[in-house]
């Protein structure tokens, strides 16, 4: 029951915010596989590359469905994008040696920059950074409380997914307001 109360009040966050588009529906398909990842990275510790995948095929189904209605004009952006999530999470893998980040967590990363590229830098790189902070903050919960040990694994998918989630819904207006801030806006 908890993964479909998260997906049906994810779905209606979701057609809230967008309304009846063609990148709603790649966004719907997202995030109904973003709820079951997040669940299975938790119970399991990996994200299928069944459901990555299928991720990736909506998302660019419906993106293409966009662009036909809407124009092309995000797509520069969301391609930049997906290549930045994954030279961020790939980077981390390799640079590890698959220690520090999971080869799922690097299918599903390109996949969440392109939907959030498709809004714009601001999205995008709020959902990037957000998804490590959240994490970093949960880690420290856990740590200071005695639920893990110091070298104990704990699976990111579900910051990843997190962080893409503050990015789709604030990461328009968390952009701005850190440009204002540091005198770029």
């Amino acid at each position: 029951p908890a993964v479909e109360l998260a997906t049906a009040a994810l779905f209606v966050a979701v057609a809230g915010r967008f309304g009846p588009t063609p990148y709603t529906g790649a966004v719907l398909a997202v995030s109904a596989t973003g709820v079951a990842l997040f669940m299975i990275d938790l119970d399991h510790r990996r994200l299928p590359f069944a459901l990555t995948g299928f991720a990736l095929v909506a998302t660019v189904a419906g993106l293409a469905a966009a662009a036909v209605t809407s124009g092309i004009a995000p797509l520069p952006t969301a391609l930049a994008s997906a290549g930045a999530w994954l030279a961020v999470y790939g980077g981390i893998w390799l640079a590890t040696a698959g220690r520090g980040m999971g080869l799922g967590d690097v299918a599903l990363a390109p996949v969440l920059g392109l939907a959030l590229g498709w809004l714009g830098w601001g999205s995008s790189l709020v959902g990037l950074l957000a998804g490590f902070v959240v994490g970093a903050a949960v880690g420290l919960v856990l740590l200071a409380t005695g639920r893990v040990a110091g070298r104990s694994r704990v699976p990111h998918g579900p910051f990843l997914l997190s962080g893409a989630g503050i990015g789709l819904f604030t990461g328009p207006v968390l952009w701005e307001g850190y440009l204002s801030l540091v005198g770029l806006a």
